[in-house]
């Protein structure tokens, strides 16, 4: 079964000074990020990449749902 975690690659900053939340899927010991269309900027993200925007949090939920039913779907 594939599990599923947002994150934030704090080595990745772009130039305005946001970070692209990732969606990291894991299956049989190997890891794939998913972009999200949502950047979070310095003040919303701790030291060690954890997001502390909720907004954020419920959306990229929102879509870590809907990659489940689609591996539910096709059998993972």
């Amino acid at each position: 079964m594939a599990t599923f975690k947002t994150e934030v690659h704090l080595h990745r900053k772009k130039k305005d000074g946001t970070y692209n939340i990732k969606i990291r899927i894991t299956h049989k010991q190997k890891k794939k990020y998913l972009s999200t269309p949502f950047f979070v900027s310095e003040k919303e993200v701790t030291r060690t990449g954890k997001i502390k925007n909720q907004h954020y949090l419920d959306a990229c939920e929102d879509e870590i749902r809907r990659y489940r039913k689609i591996c539910d779907s096709v059998g993972f």
